[in-house]
């Protein structure tokens, strides 16, 4: 192995910035067209062809050259780098392609390209999956899926980073059961462009001189090779490192690696640890084969990881994974020696160069020394490897685990100058000297491996233990009393479990009854449970337990049950009020109901509901935002209906509602940094109609929306108002750090926009009061041009003007009588001083010319009063001289 010396952690790089779509990333001209059937464990689908989904192309990078400064740098110590990255800020508002599937559930993909790539990975800087979700990587040809990811990987630090795909191109898909997608936060903050490593790069392979873990001489450390696995860190660096046993023997995922490698509480997260990657044959130490790619795998991981602790005198860090590790992998954890004597022998296994496992063997006695120095003791830190006789190590190989003759970890690799063709040395940090480190929690390995405080030198390993698991078909069931319910209840053994399985169930209805058909079990099994007397059950929302218990061991298992007995009755209607001029494309809401499981919305444009023109899908939530376009002005009726394991009940009662004559734009204009003048978008109105009262619907994309200033102008009257001035601000210091803005503002809100900052995305939204008064347009006509306009009065974040709308309520004016007719109704009639008729229009007025009526016909409906002459009872009763043709 070259030399690898202190390192220098990687922290900040200038990262290329995100550019337009290039012919090399435009998949459709690659042929790439509508998917081909793939498996149901594999992604969603779509209605779209993947040439119609949104594209993110990333600026072309120069692979080669980036694979040989690394190879450089490789001689100057740190860990291996594979990838370099590419900082980008995508969320599923702001980019991607949004579908709604037949069944009403929602798919999103967005498609990533970085040409010339080795691999490619990704991370999620804020990642939560609502129940019921899932998230898909994947080949555009689907040769490689990873995932799915769910809310199971939901964690503290919200962020999600995934394994590698191979080559330039992959797509990122979400799908979400009907209403999830409002509670999913997915933002991209890092795509990693690979230029080498993992195998597949033909002039990066591990040397030649390395031993495969499936050779001969690993069969006496079946166990440890188990234990040892490669990682990496923001997706661009990469160790090896290894699972170490604690005296709890709780099997928590504790990983040790080096301290040099570079993880810190920060990037903690973004660690992958790949298992079982070793090639499936003994290929002979120095054949061409050796040298060679391998066939190993790297579809067993774990991602995301917390720092527990880390030394750099003697270069050691410990992680705790963020989940357990699969019995599925077969891990083990690996036994540790805290003595500080010299082992007689020592054997590494780890990853060079990122390729499948290798082991190493020196069968000469270690030495006590400094870091890279021969002379003995020095300061004691490190165990020194004089010169390995069969294999070696390489980069990559930093923070494999070192093994005495007992099996037991004595350190974890440093650096040195050990190669393939050489007899040099490597350096180990002493776990010895690792154990009270620097004396504290943070800096020592003693609090984390002997949590109870045995003082023991020495632990054995310990694999997974015999186990078995249970699970349950279907996972939600829903039952209406009298009816039987049928669950198929699946008992899988893991690491040679045999025992039989004796199941119960808890947790049931009162009044509920059960039974298996087959108890015990014997493995592997399944029994079916069988759930009745649901007649004398009490109605509810269960979730039961089955138990299985065997030997020693108890694993449980949860179902969703449903119980109902009754129909349930329509709920009560809130949004749009009855009555209401609505906002296009609002969601409309209603109370839950307790019987309830599910709701159907319906929306017609007549009071009858023949025809209809929207149904919904079965909704399991209690607001839905219909696919379906209205007409502005127009009458139309909306109710729904609640659902359970009964059927339908009876409709809710039915409000009535219209939409308002809205006018938009979707500019798509970036917002400029600390531009006076800002980026402004002019929106053209006509029509006449006064207004009486005006809503404004905003739409931003922007990383810090405490920057901005929002104004909106009329331009053929000058009246301006600020809707948004810098939230959270009284117009200096620093706003609102949330994300984006998509609010209605009306100044009947009860809450002002300057007063809200949401922890979610986006960060600002429903409605909301704007800063200055709309009331200000009022009285003025709607027609003409409106010019709104964005301000970033802060440099360093960056958005987008998406959409925005006017929402106006409107009268008509008073027009102004024409030569060529009168407006309806008709002007009067009336009698001055001189008894000179004058015409005066009245406020209603109707856009119809007007004809004269004959006079005789005026004089037939006119009577006189006593001593009233017909022309004194015209003018005292302002006869109407004109009439509607």
């Amino acid at each position: 192995m070259r030399i690898r010396k202190k390192h220098s952690h990687p922290l900040r790089h200038t990262f290329p910035l995100v550019v337009a779509l290039a012919l090399a990333c435009a998949w459709g001209s690659r042929g790439v067209g509508a998917p081909p059937p793939i498996p149901s464990q594999n992604p969603a689908g779509g209605s779209k062809r993947l040439d119609e989904v949104d594209i993110l192309v990333l600026d072309k990078m120069d692979t080669p050259s980036l694979s040989a400064k690394a190879a450089a740098e490789d001689d100057f110590g740190g860990p291996f780098k594979f990838a370099e990255p590419i900082a980008v800020k995508a969320n599923v508002q702001s980019r991607g392609t949004w579908e709604t599937l037949s069944d009403g559930s929602r798919l999103w993909r967005l498609r990533v390209c970085s040409e010339g790539a080795t691999s490619l990975n990704v991370g999620f800087t804020k990642y939560f999956m609502p129940k019921g979700g899932q998230l898909f990587l994947f080949s555009p040809d689907y040769t490689e899926v990873i995932g799915p990811f769910t809310e199971r990987d939901n964690e503290d630090h919200g962020e999600l980073w995934t394994p590698i795909l191979r080559g330039d191109e992959l797509v990122i898909e979400a799908w979400l059961p009907s209403g999830g997608e409002k509670r999913l936060k997915l933002e991209l903050g890092s795509v990693n462009h690979g230029f080498r490593g993992w195998d597949k790069v033909e002039d990066h392979t591990s040397g030649a001189c390395n031993v495969d873990v499936a050779c001969p001489e690993g069969d006496p450390w079946r166990d440890q090779i188990r234990s040892s696995g490669v990682y990496s860190i923001n997706g661009t660096f990469a160790c090896s490192g290894a699972l170490i046993n604690n005296t709890a023997q709780d099997q928590k995922p504790y990983f040790l690696s080096a301290f040099h490698c570079g993880i810190t509480t920060g990037n903690a997260p973004t660690i992958v640890v790949y298992w079982n990657y070793e090639n499936s044959t003994c290929r002979t130490p120095g054949s061409a084969q050796s040298g060679q790619n391998g066939d190993g795998t790297i579809d067993q991981f774990n991602t995301g990881a917390i720092l527990r602790a880390q030394y750099s005198t003697s270069d050691f860090a410990l992680v705790e994974l963020d989940d357990p590790i699969s019995s599925a992998f077969n891990p083990y954890w690996s036994g540790w020696d805290r003595a500080s004597a010299d082992p007689p022998s020592v054997v590494a296994i780890h990853h060079p160069d990122t390729a499948e496992k290798r082991i190493s063997f020196e069968n000469d006695p270690t030495t006590t020394t400094s870091y890279l120095e021969t002379a003995t003791p020095g300061n004691g830190t490190h165990i020194r490897v004089t010169d390995w006789d069969l294999g070696t190590t390489e980069p990559g190989s930093s923070g494999s685990p070192l093994y005495s003759p007992e099996k037991r970890i004595v350190g974890q690799l440093h650096g040195g100058y050990a190669a393939c063709g050489n007899n040099l040395s490597d350096w180990y940090g002493r776990l010895s000297v690792s154990w009270e480190g620097g004396g504290t929690p943070q800096n020592r390995l003693k609090n984390w491996l002997d949590p109870l405080n045995s003082g023991s030198l020495t632990l054995d390993g310990a694999g997974s233990a015999p186990s078995f698991s249970l699970s349950i078909t279907p996972a939600e069931e829903g039952l209406c009393a009298p009816e039987t319910g049928l669950f198929t209840v699946t008992v899988t053994p893991a690491n040679g479990f045999s025992a039989p399985v004796m199941l119960s169930v808890e947790g049931l209805p009162p009044g509920v009854l059960s039974s298996f058909s087959t108890n015990p079990v014997t493995l592997p099994g399944t029994s079916d449970l069988m759930i009745f007397n649901t007649d004398n059950g009490v109605e509810g929302d269960y979730t039961p337990t089955v138990n299985g218990s065997g030997l020693d061991l108890i694993r449980s298992a949860m179902f969703d049950l449903i119980l109902r007995s009754t129909l349930p009755p329509g709920p009560d209607l809130i949004s749009p009020p009855d009555g209401s001029i609505a906002q296009t494309g609002g969601a409309f809401t209603w109370q839950p109901v307790t019987s309830a499981s599910a709701y159907v919305l319906e929306i017609a444009d007549n009071p009858e509901f023949n025809p209809i023109l929207y149904t919904s899908p079965s909704l399991e939530g209690f607001s839905h935002t219909p696919n379906v376009l209205l007409a502005p002005e127009v009458p139309y009726f909306w109710r729904v209906s609640s659902e359970n394991p009964c059927g339908v009940g009876p409709a809710s009662e039915t409000f009535e509602f219209s939409l308002g004559a809205e006018s938009c734009r979707q500019p798509n204009l970036a917002i400029p940094h600390i531009a006076p003048s800002g980026v402004a978008d002019t929106l053209s109105v006509s029509g006449g109609g006064v207004i009486q009262d005006l809503n404004v619907y905003l739409e931003i994309t922007h990383t810090y929306v405490g920057d901005l200033v929002v104004q909106l102008q009329h331009v053929n009257t000058g009246t301006t108002v600020t809707l948004v001035d810098r939230i959270g601000t009284t117009g200096v210091g620093f706003g609102c750090d949330g994300q984006d803005i998509q609010v209605t503002l009306d100044d009947g809100a009860s809450i002002s926009v300057e007063d809200v900052c949401g922890g979610t995305q986006p960060s600002v939204s429903g409605t909301l009061r704007p800063n200055g008064a709309l009331s200000a347009f009022n009285g003025e006509t709607v027609s003409g041009d409106w010019r709104l306009t964005v301000i970033d009065a802060a440099s360093g974040d960056s958005g987008t003007l998406d959409q925005w709308c006017l929402i106006p309520s409107l009268s008509t004016p008073t027009p102004t009588p024409t030569a060529t007719g009168l407006l309806s109704p008709t002007p009067t009639v009336s009698f001055t001083e001189t008894r000179t008729p004058t015409v005066s229009p009245t406020p209603d007025y109707k856009a119809t010319p007007l004809r004269p009526i004959p006079l005789v016909e005026v004089l037939k409906g006119v009577s006189t009063g006593p001593g009233e002459s017909i022309w004194e009872a015209l003018f005292a009763r302002s006869v109407t001289w004109y009439d509607n043709p």
